[in-house]
This record gives structure tokens, C-alpha cells and sequence, in this order.
């Protein structure tokens, strides 16, 4: 007799599916333990030699925009999956901003349109809100999903917790690359089709993104900044400086140890996943989100680069409104934009320790260095004293410089794991991701302008491309040390270290 026990329960409103069977149990504990496996083997890195070329970077990076990464439906929806493999197989949410940013750099605006209009049709129209992981319960779920998915609203549908709003940001960049071939008729009708409305129970679109961050995230009516309900909100999974589930650690640097806290740590998280979607549930079935004004009791945290990330995007929603002739709403954009990094700079600021914090939900800094303390440098109206101060990190050894800048967490920091062995976790607290390498340098410091600010980029800008140079394959993340490529391979947004372009017309205008 076959020991099979069915706990499916589904409800019209939010269909949820649980199967338990013990086969399937012992194959998903195979299925970590081989993982497990593969982190902790320490396999000494060999960097390429000769170098891949920029143009061997090209033609690889084309392989993964044009065929591996690149997914489409009868619809004739297009997106892009993050990585090869079965780790990532869903589309989510700023993956997929970002590589309408890559395809758009590429000279491809009609796939980024395709990729961001494909997006949009997942935007619930009764909030705004857009999931960070969408279909989260789609067909081929494997253990890396649950028990996670339980916990959400509408799981069918995607995770109750969203991403950082890089929307306006992506369709810019493909407006502009529709006017870089000349297109400018389809480039404005991309900017009408894209732009949405913000009206009760029809929030679609760019307007539809901000109406629900201002309308369910602010902290108050007069407190503009906006509060989190999940670490993984921010992207940065379950770095400390978000204050999330924290576990007891064993020390050791052993297989056993390693595994044991990894375990561990995944548990103490379902644990408290479980105890945010709880609070968050919607007792009517219709929310995908959780409703936010629920879980603060639990958790909400502004983050630094979430909040910035918000501002400096309203400021590209109000170049849009411009280019759209919408003069009331960009000036509405433009005065949220000011709110907002007008209390970042003064209630994230630490003049003591000269950077940048996040706050708990009383409103207290939560004194954890993080790569989220250095976002300030894209703000407009940064002061000389803090945009100093962080260059003075990035120029330092003990902080971001490290000899592949920018490790997440700086050497100062405690929490700094920059070979991620799992032994700390997560993956966020010194490895290298390129994405924050290029919204830093492109949105920051080639912003700020300045004869010291460019040569700090001009340094990240070469060891991030030496990143992609020296490794065969393209990698999740790097480590900071000695530049070996980690965790997941093929991982599309990584390519965007091909794509500082900003940086090479501001470099060519300096030369002229």
C-alpha cells in the first residue's frame, strides 16, 4: 500500500495546493543536500587567459537576450527568465525591467517595449501593485518554492510582496532608444500606451506603479518615505541591514556547520514567512499584495536604495509627463521626488559614522553597513559633505574597495561573507552583483559629475568588465577577492556590465 496522503485545499477566490507524499519528500531532500554540495566545494579559480574579448562578450551576452534567456508565448508576451536551469523560472519583476534596460542598450527598443508592456498586463488594477515574483505557483514548481508560495494571497497569481519601482527608469531608456534609431513617432506612442491611469479600481501602468507605492507605502500623509513589508522586497533577499528573521549560528567552517545553518536558517525564515502572510492575508480573497497596514506590526522598514530608487524614478516620471505634455503631473512628480530625498538625507544620514542607514519601523537606524547606504550618491540634491564621505568608503580598502568593487557588505562590516560558503548567508553581504555596480556608476556617479566621482567609477567600470572577462560563463554574483563568478551561471543582468554608456559619453566629453 503506497503511504500517500492528499492535504489539498482550494478556495475559488485564492486556489492553494498542498501534496504530501513521501517519495517526493525524500527526493526534495536529495535535491538540497547535492546543492549544498556544489556551494561548499571550494574549487580553486583559474581566471580566463587570454581574457574574453568585448566582442566574445557580445556574442555571449547575444546568445542569452536572443535565445537561452529569452521566453515567448502564443500571446506573443516576451521575457526574459534570470538565469538557465531550474533555479529561476518564473519572470519577475525587476529582472524583467532590467533586461528591457539590456535590450534597449543592445539597439532592440521593439523587444524592450515587448518585455515591459508584458509586465504590465500582471499589474492588479484594484491597487497598482505589481508582485515581485510573477505566477508564483505556475506548472514545475520543484522545493525551492515552498513553502513560501502558502503564504501569499493570490499565489496563483504571484507574491504578495513587490520590488523595487524600476519602471520609469526602463521605459525611458527604451523611449530613448527608439529615438536613437530615428523612431520617434513610435517612441512617443511606447510613452501614451505605457504611461496608465491612476483612477479607483483602474491603476494601470507607470501611474498605476506610483499611485500604489503613495497610496499603500508611505509611511504617513506626511512622512513620504516608504516602508517595506519583506526583505526580499528590496531585492537584496535577506540582507541584515533590513533587519529581518535572524537564527542562532553554529560555528565552522566544515561541511556540517555550513549545512546545519543553511537548514537551519531556511526554517527560522519559512517560520516567519508564515507569520507575515498570515498577517498580511486578505479575509475578502481579492488582494494579491498583503495588505500593508497589516503587517507593520510585524515589519516595515524604509530602505535606503528602495526609497531612492522611488525617487529618482518619480523624477523620470516626471520627464515622461513632460515629454507626454502632462505639465500638472510633472510638477506633482518632480515635488514627490523632493519630499522624498529631502528626508533621506536628513533621517538616514549618521554624521557620526558619515553614511547612510535604514530605519526600523520606530524610525530608528538599524546600524548595519550595506551597499544600501551608498544609493544617496544618485540624489540630486545630495550635500558635498555626504557625497565626500561616500567616496571616501568607495576609496577605501576597509570599505567598498575591495579589489572587485562594490562587495554588498563592506569589509567593516561583520556580516561580510565574500566567498559565500553559506556558512553566514545570504548571498547579498560581500559578493559583487553587477546590477548595483551599474545603477551606482550610470545613475550616480556620472550624475554627480565631478572629477573625483568619475575616476571612482572609472575603476568600477574596468574591474566589473574584468569580471565578465576572466569568467567563461556569466555568474549571479562575484566574489570581491579574486573575482570568481558564484552561485547561478548564465544569469541574464549581469550582462548590463557591458553597458556603461553613460560613463563613456561623459568620458569622450571630457577628452573632446
Amino acid at each position: 500500500m503506497t503511504r500517500e496522503r492528499n492535504l489539498s485545499t482550494t478556495n475559488e477566490h485564492s486556489p492553494r495546493k498542498l501534496l504530501y507524499v513521501p517519495r517526493e519528500a525524500l527526493k526534495i531532500v536529495n535535491e538540497i543536500r547535492r546543492e549544498a554540495i556544489v556551494y561548499f566545494r571550494d574549487e580553486p579559480f583559474i581566471p580566463l587567459s587570454p581574457s574574453l574579448t568585448y566582442d566574445q562578450m557580445k556574442q555571449r551576452e547575444d546568445l542569452m537576450m536572443d535565445k537561452a534567456n529569452r521566453r515567448e508565448n502564443e500571446a506573443g508576451d516576451i521575457w526574459h527568465v534570470p538565469s538557465e536551469g531550474d533555479h529561476y523560472r518564473f519572470r519577475w519583476n525587476w529582472d524583467s525591467k532590467k533586461a528591457a534596460v539590456i535590450s534597449a542598450r543592445r539597439g532592440k527598443p521593439d523587444e524592450a517595449q515587448a518585455e515591459l508592456l508584458t509586465l504590465e498586463k500582471d499589474r492588479d488594477p484594484q491597487t497598482g501593485f505589481l508582485s515581485c515574483k510573477v505566477t508564483a505557483s505556475a506548472a514545475g514548481t520543484t522545493f525551492r518554492d515552498y513553502p513560501e508560495i502558502w503564504t501569499f494571497n493570490h499565489p496563483d497569481k504571484g507574491s504578495s510582496y513587490s520590488q523595487p519601482p524600476l519602471q520609469a527608469w526602463a521605459t525611458l531608456e527604451t523611449y530613448q532608444s527608439f529615438i536613437d534609431q530615428g523612431r520617434g513617432g513610435e517612441a512617443e506612442q511606447f510613452l501614451e500606451k505605457i504611461y496608465g491611469t491612476a483612477q479607483p479600481s483602474s491603476y494601470t501602468g507607470l501611474q498605476g506603479e506610483f499611485a500604489y507605492f503613495r497610496n499603500h507605502r508611505q509611511n504617513s500623509e506626511t512622512d513620504p518615505l516608504l516602508f517595506i513589508v519583506h526583505p526580499m522586497e528590496t531585492g537584496r533577499d535577506y540582507d541584515h541591514a533590513l533587519g529581518g528573521p535572524r537564527t542562532p549560528h553554529m560555528l565552522g567552517k566544515g561541511k556540517i556547520s555550513g549545512t546545519t545553518n543553511t537548514a537551519t536558517r531556511w526554517a527560522h525564515m519559512q517560520l516567519w514567512n508564515h507569520k507575515l502572510g498570515k498577517r498580511g492575508s486578505d479575509p475578502e480573497h481579492q488582494r494579491i499584495d498583503w495588505i500593508p497596514e497589516q503587517i507593520r506590526e510585524n515589519y516595515a522598514v524604509n530602505d535606503v536604495m528602495f526609497n531612492i530608487l522611488y525617487a529618482t524614478n518619480l523624477r523620470d516620471m516626471a520627464k515622461i509627463s513632460g515629454i507626454l505634455d502632462k505639465s500638472q503631473e510633472q510638477q506633482t512628480y518632480n515635488e514627490q521626488a523632493d519630499a522624498v530625498e529631502a528626508e533621506i538625507l536628513l533621517r538616514m544620514w549618521n554624521p557620526n559614522r558619515e553614511f547612510f542607514y535604514n530605519l526600523d519601523k520606530d524610525g530608528k537606524q538599524i546600524p548595519v553597513e550595506s551597499i544600501t547606504g551608498l544609493y544617496p550618491l544618485l540624489l540630486k540634491n545630495i550635500t558635498p559633505e555626504q557625497k565626500n564621505a561616500l567616496y571616501d568608503k568607495l576609496e577605501d580598502p576597509q570599505w567598498f574597495a575591495t579589489p572587485y568593487p562594490i562587495p554588498t557588505h563592506p569589509r567593516v562590516s561583520k556580516f561580510y561573507d565574500p566567498h559565500y560558503r553559506r556558512k553566514q548567508g545570504p548571498n547579498w553581504e560581500g559578493p559583487v552583483w553587477i546590477d548595483m555596480n551599474h545603477l551606482i556608476v550610470e545613475q550616480g556617479l556620472v550624475k554627480q559629475g565631478d572629477e573625483r566621482g568619475m575616476k571612482i567609477a572609472g575603476n568600477i567600470v574596468t574591474k566589473t568588465k574584468e569580471l565578465l572577462a576572466t569568467n567563461t560563463d556569466v555568474w549571479e554574483f562575484y566574489d570581491p577577492e579574486t573575482g570568481q563568478g558564484k552561485r547561478v551561471k548564465q544569469f541574464m543582468w549581469s550582462n548590463l556590465g557591458l553597458h556603461f554608456e553613460n560613463y563613456e559619453v561623459a568620458m569622450r566629453g571630457q577628452t573632446m
